[in-house]
């Protein structure tokens, strides 16, 4: 983790890391290890510990949804989405 994560716990970063991708899986139709492995390719896990002290304060749905867009400029690809969860 870079010099910024670690003025939090690491294991508050963590469990917040693993929330996020449990979130991930659950609106993208993922299970949680191909969440995780798609997030750890493209660069999300990476922005979650990095950004972990802004991050935790926000809406879960739109960390979940910007992630998708970060991990798609880092050459990640479109996911389905569980569509009956939200409605835009």
């Amino acid at each position: 983790m870079g010099e910024v994560a670690r003025k939090y716990s690491t294991d508050d970063t963590v469990d917040y890391i693993v929330f996020i991708v449990h979130e991930f899986a659950g609106e993208y139709c993922l299970t949680r290890s191909e969440a995780f492995d798609y997030l750890k390719e493209f660069k999300g896990i990476a922005f979650l510990e990095e950004h972990y002290g802004f991050e935790h304060t926000q809406n879960p749905y739109w960390t979940v949804k910007n992630l998708l867009e970060l991990c798609k400029r880092n050459g990640g690809y479109s996911l389905p989405k569980d569509d009956w969860k939200y409605y835009e």
